[in-house]
């Protein structure tokens, strides 16, 4: 595979992404809204964050998700 961050599941035709978020925590806010719609989509998604906003990232995460 090439240098990338998104591995296709050609089963099922969903994708594996890593969205690397650096910044504070309004620039990283914008990259949880796009893993969420992924999420939405069916893709597997993880948001890498500095650690001061793991937290708080996940607790919205989780409040905001149709699950």
């Amino acid at each position: 595979m090439e240098n990338s961050a998104v591995e296709q599941d050609d089963r099922n035709n969903k994708k594996k992404i890593f969205i690397p978020a650096i910044g504070s925590l309004g620039d990283v806010k914008p990259y949880l809204t796009l893993a969420k719609e992924l999420k939405k989509k069916g893709h597997l998604v993880w948001l890498g964050v500095h650690q001061r906003f793991e937290e708080q990232i996940k607790a919205e995460g989780k409040n905001n998700s149709n699950e």
